[in-house]
């Protein structure tokens, strides 16, 4: 199991930017990985598609655009890490739903937005054989 994942300055400050700009509403991306140097190099936002009165404290990711971009990520020598979203004026805790909806052995990157910027920036991953999530350092490269 992992323990730290590690984010480039660019991909870093993107991310940021995203989450920044979606506030009030929940927003959230995908990660993706040089799988070479173990970076994550790139991040690519994505609609929330969670409805329109569900948007401030939900997300969800269309999963045929999941599927495009894992297919072109692989073209690129990239491979999906993990997801990142948002929670508008809240701690960047895992919900209850977002505990129930991760997938094993993939990191999650929670950002508290707040009406002036960031709050606090967690990351998780849900262990595979005993489905525990675990705290994973996010290291800026």
């Amino acid at each position: 199991m992992i323990d730290t994942v590690s984010i480039s300055k660019r991909a870093y400050a993107a991310i940021m930017l995203h989450l920044k700009n979606a506030y009030p509403y929940e927003a959230c991306g995908i990660l993706l990985e040089d799988k070479k140097s173990g970076t994550v190099e790139s991040i690519s936002s994505m609609d929330n598609s969670a409805g329109e009165d569900l948007k401030r404290s939900h997300y969800l990711i269309d999963p045929i655009a999941l599927y495009r971009l894992e297919t072109e990520a692989e073209s690129r020598g990239m491979t999906v890490a993990g997801f990142y979203h948002s929670h508008p004026d809240k701690e960047a805790i895992l919900s209850r739903e977002d505990k129930l909806n991760m997938i094993p052995g993939i990191f999650y990157m929670v950002v508290s937005t707040k009406r002036f910027g960031i709050g606090d920036i967690k990351g998780y991953i849900k262990d595979e054989p005993d489905g525990k999530v675990y705290s994973v350092a996010i290291w800026e490269a």
